[in-house]
This record gives C-alpha cells, structure tokens and sequence, in this order.
C-alpha cells in the first residue's frame, strides 16, 4: 500500500523500508526418542500403534502418513517412499498434494521392529489393492485429527 502511495506521489517515502524485521533465532529441532514413543504408542489402539511407531522411524508428518498408500510400501525391503500427502481443505475434503520442497520426497529405511509391525498392521486394517491407505479409518477414509 505505501509502495503505490508512493508510486501515485501521494508520500515522499515508504517508511516500511526503513523498518528492519528483528532477527529470528533459530533453535535445534527435537526429535522422540523410542523410549519416549513407547508409552504414548502403546496407549492407543492396536489400529494407530504402528503409524506411531513409523512415523518416529522414519520422520514422517501427520499427512504423510495418512496419505501413506500400500504401492509406496516394500516391507521386504523395510523401505517406505514418501511422494505425497493428503491436505484437508477447510470443507473437509482431502486433497492429494506433492510434499512442499522436492526433499520432502524420498525413500526410508525403517527398522525390523517397525517393519514388522507394519506387515501385521496392512493385512489387519489397510485399504486393499495397491492404492488403499495403509491408515485408514474403520470407516475406510483417511484418518482426521479430531478422530485421532
């Protein structure tokens, strides 16, 4: 706005150029230890345990994993590629949208704990064929974050 006031002569200068944003000091991401993922994980239920433990194993977000589809999967490699994640729109709705940053796509080396939990958890209550959420809702749609 004072950028165009200027423009149209309506003020000398923009005073928003003189004004320096303070410094924002960075702090060290912290990250949940196994020990630390243990209690919470193994208080809810069977259904949500092993998500928990995968997303401590490989780092992954609340719409990584949610959006997590059986094809992105290789329990005989314990890998896991993450490409994308479901965003849910304020009408609720969820969209399939590519990671923010071209990092946020790769592929996770999980540990045998976690790899084993997941080959039970996906023949117990993932979505079927290869396009089926590996978390889905009894319900079968993706998990929200007022039902979890």
């Amino acid at each position: 706005m004072f950028r165009v006031a200027v423009e149209k002569q309506k003020i000398v200068a923009n005073p928003c150029e003189r004004v320096h944003p303070p410094s924002v000091p960075k702090t060290e991401m912290t990250f949940v230890t196994w020990d630390q993922a243990i209690e919470p994980a193994e208080a809810h239920p069977e259904r949500f345990r092993a998500m928990i433990y995968l997303a401590v194993d490989a780092g992954m977000r609340w719409g990584e994993l949610i959006g997590l589809q059986r094809k992105n999967l290789d329990l005989a490699n314990r890998r896991v590629r993450v490409v994308d994640q479901l965003v849910r729109t304020a009408d609720g709705k969820f969209h399939r949208k590519a990671p923010k940053t071209s990092a946020g796509v790769r592929s996770n080396t999980i540990s045998r704990m976690t790899d084993d939990m997941m080959a039970t958890h996906v023949e117990r209550f993932a979505g079927t064929g290869r396009d089926g959420l590996v978390f889905p809702s009894t319900t079968g749609n993706p998990l929200a974050e007022s039902s979890f």
